[in-house]
């Protein structure tokens, strides 16, 4: 069936679509990244903290306040974890903000405390972190 010829006769313009297949965010590898000794964040590929882990540690705990920034990250994508984080736990007071886009940009999901405990990032966040904070 020639559908070029049959929206040309209906006076319909044609569209591409090209199919692609979307495939998955992976972390390469786990990562420790240290300014200190004091664990602040652990970030982890799957939900249920499987796969790999982002490690993130301080020279001490984090304050109660969150205007001051205990860890400035840079781009995640740097460490291959560009929309990879799906669950998170946080220590020392911590509290952890993600953010869809480079250097602060985009979506945020505001201060989280996801404490020992930890959490899935939700439907909204599962893989789509380019860049975050500790305070």
């Amino acid at each position: 069936m020639n559908f070029k010829r049959i929206i040309a006769s209906c006076g319909l313009a044609a569209v591409l679509i090209t199919p692609t297949i979307a495939t998955p965010a992976h972390a390469i590898d786990s990562v420790d990244w240290s300014t200190g000794s004091v664990v602040r964040a652990r970030f982890w590929e799957h939900s249920g903290f499987k796969g790999a882990v982002f490690t993130v540690h301080g020279s001490r705990a984090c304050t109660p306040q969150t205007s001051d920034r205990e860890t400035v990250s840079s781009y995640l994508g740097s460490v291959g974890w560009n929309d990879v984080i799906t669950s998170i736990k946080d220590y020392n007071r911590c509290d952890v903000k993600l953010f869809a886009d480079l250097n602060y940009g985009g979506d945020s999901t505001g201060w989280v405390d996801y404490t020992e405990k930890g959490s899935y990032v939700g439907a909204l966040w599962n893989d789509r972190a380019s860049f975050f904070i500790i305070s």
